[in-house]
């Protein structure tokens, strides 16, 4: 977590969390978390991470997810290997191919709270004797297995620093 949190950009805040980041996110919207509160789980195998936003002017669930779904692509691609397709049409983040997370948009509250919440698998169930091999299910892939490295600390910044741009150019008049 502390890797994390210096590569934030400046007003991004990760907090750990044990369960369900969107849950644990929307708990905090509605305790009056500071926009920019990001909950990522305790999960090694994923890039779970769910994120307290209000944008301004507000943004509807549709125009969340297209700025969120540039984000984490100009994210994966920052820390792909060279030459791996990388697409976010939401819900879903397909790297190579094949499914390797979602996108979630839920309100908390107010309508102009949101929170995003992104999973994307970085690991193999790696020890998990019925875990399929790499090959075995080829609609469902993780990072790790098409070459990307523990690139999860990077890949959550990254879509921080990409949604920041984002609404930078969405807010423009």
């Amino acid at each position: 977590m502390s890797v994390i949190g210096r590569s934030l950009p400046p007003g991004f805040i990760a907090q750990g969390c044990a369960g369900d980041p969107i849950a644990a996110a929307v708990t905090q919207a509605l305790a009056g978390a500071e926009p920019g509160t990001m909950m990522v789980a305790d999960d090694t195998r994923h890039c779970r991470l769910a994120l307290v936003l209000t944008p301004d002017p507000p943004i509807s669930d549709a125009a969340m997810l297209d700025l969120a779904s540039r984000a984490v692509h100009g994210a994966l691609a920052a820390v792909a290997p060279p030459g791996i397709p990388i697409a976010v049409t939401p819900p879903d983040v397909l790297v190579n191919g094949a499914a390797a997370g979602t996108l979630t948009v839920r309100r908390a509250g107010a309508a102009d709270w949101l929170v995003l919440g992104i999973d994307i698998a970085v690991a193999g169930e790696a020890g998990d004797p019925d875990a399929p091999d790499p090959g075995e299910t080829p609609d469902r892939t993780c990072l790790a297995e098409e070459g990307f490295g523990d690139s999860a600390p990077e890949l959550m910044a990254g879509i921080c620093r990409h949604l920041l741009s984002g609404f930078d150019r969405w807010a423009a008049p």
